[in-house]
Formats: C-alpha cells, structure tokens, sequence
C-alpha cells in the first residue's frame, strides 16, 4: 500500500518451522484447471486450505479472506494479473514453493507472504503494491544492463 515500504530481511531458507497461523494459500487469477494444478502442488508442501479469490472479493482483508468471514465487494476494480499469497509457511517452504513452481507450466504470479502489517490490507491493495514493486524491479534491471 502507498506510504509502506518494503522490508527484505536475510531469510534462513533452511528453516523448516511454521510460524503461528492458519497454513493456507490465497490464489487469484487462475482459471479452474490451473487451481486444481495449484492444488495438488501445493500437497506436496502440505497444504491443504485454498482461498480463490475472485474480483467479487477483491475488497477483503486478507484476515478475511483467511478465516472464511469474506463478503462479496463491490465497486473494486478488477487487477489483472495472477498471484498467490502464502499464509504460515515456513521460509524452506516459501523458498522451494517459489523456485519450483515453474514446473507447474502456469504464468508466473506475484507471490507475497501474510505479514503481521499486510494482514489487513485489502487483497486489491495487495495486489497493486506488488505489481509497483514488480515494476521498480523491471525498471532497476532495465537501468543497470544499460551501465
């Protein structure tokens, strides 16, 4: 969201522990056969709770969203991209999730992680705060391949 920004802190990709929560995955923007492949790869890192997002609930907290309470919004603008929003992972997980999850053959989303800050944001804030950083990102590579 406007006026946050991003914190990268050294993540232990050999940790193995779960933080506190409910373990689930937040998906938006793929279709129902790409879910269910979504589905079963995620069996692999047992999980086994899904949240499909759609644009009729793009206005939720991702608190929400996570314990089932969402209601239908209205008057949000549908984000067109994919993502997937992890919930109590832990870092190896997140990690191997991430890197393997090209083998899937599905479009590359925007992947995030539930923090105590984003928590309660709107998934549609969300979604427009990883798009900017993806953006940033493009444009940093794009200025240092010209140096």
């Amino acid at each position: 969201m406007k006026g946050y920004s991003m914190a990268f802190e050294k993540i232990d990709h050999q940790n193995n522990n779960r933080p506190e929560g409910k373990t689930c995955l937040l998906v938006y923007g793929y279709d129902e056969i790409s879910f269910k492949k979504i589905q079963d790869y995620a069996a692999l890192y047992d999980i086994f709770e899904f949240v499909n997002v759609t644009p009729s609930t793009l206005g939720n907290t991702l608190q929400k969203l996570i314990d089932h309470t969402d209601k239908p919004t209205f008057g949000i603008e549908r984000v067109d991209t994919q993502a997937i929003v992890l919930n109590a992972v832990s870092p190896k997980e997140l990690n191997d999730f991430v890197r393997s999850f090209r083998t899937l053959g599905l479009p590359s989303p925007l992947f995030a992680v539930v923090t105590p800050l984003s928590i309660n944001w709107p998934f549609h804030e969300l979604l427009k705060d990883l798009l900017e950083e993806r953006a940033m990102i493009a444009n940093n590579r794009k200025f240092s391949k010209n140096d």
